[in-house]
């Protein structure tokens, strides 16, 4: 059963909330965190540090109510613009962790449920931003609603391996191996040295499988900056 709250869904538990088998629960409208860097995928963990007077009145309010926040991509360079132009596809994150900072900032670490598409800015009254959101094309996002769909898993290692070859640095390879499809590809995503745009494209991609396709596109795309075109990529 729901407990309804500002539009959202009231427990302490994101796996409790009701979502996996009951669409009608989910929030009408949500506070939005436009955020510069950094984009939050289904079932990932994103650590974001706020600063602004606005953000930290959205996170009070998240922390006394239902801890669900919308996050969505700033198209602002500025990270200083008060109210930044953003994407209009994001994804709902609960706040995991919270911590309150010396110097006035809060540390949150979000986990990412499903996605969104923001269909109306509303007139909050507040400081941050109000937006009334639609989740029907991202209902497969929930546990009870999705397909399997197979990745390319091997491209997708492979792939990884020619980049890092091409751009040396550490990396966890088994991690990287022991990481279920989902986990490998929406990390990749988060963590490559991809523009907004691009990530923006991962995150609106239908499915686990196109995501990994496109990954695979971008990470090819920056090997060539490094060794040229090749035959065998």
């Amino acid at each position: 059963m729901c407990k309804k709250g500002m539009g959202g869904v009231r427990n302490s538990e994101p796996m409790q909330l009701g979502f996996e088998s009951a669409p009608t629960c989910l929030p009408k409208a949500l506070r939005v965190l436009p955020v510069s860097e950094g984009v939050l995928f289904p079932f990932s963990i994103l650590e974001v540090t706020i600063h602004k007077p606005q953000d930290l009145e959205l996170v009070d309010d998240t922390m006394r109510s239902d801890r669900l926040v919308g996050v969505v991509q700033s198209k602002e360079i500025d990270p200083s613009v008060s109210e930044p132009a953003f994407y209009r596809t994001g994804c709902l994150g609960y706040v995991k962790q919270f911590t309150d900072g010396e110097d006035g900032s809060y540390a949150i670490k979000l986990r990412g449920l499903l996605r969104f598409a923001i269909t109306e800015e509303l007139r909050a009254g507040t400081g941050y931003r109000l937006c009334r959101v639609d989740f029907d094309r991202f209902i497969s996002d929930l546990p009870a609603h999705r397909e399997e769909i197979a990745v390319n898993r091997e491209a997708v290692v492979n792939t990884l391996d020619r980049f890092i070859a091409a751009y040396p640095q550490r990396i966890d390879w088994d991690a990287i191996h022991e990481a279920s499809d989902e986990i490998l590809v929406n990390g990749l995503a988060i963590q490559g040295p991809f523009s907004r745009a691009e990530k923006q494209a991962l995150l609106e991609a239908p499915d686990l499988n196109t995501r990994a396709r496109i990954l695979i596109s971008l990470l090819e795309f920056e090997v060539t900056k490094v060794t040229g075109p090749s035959k065998n990529l």
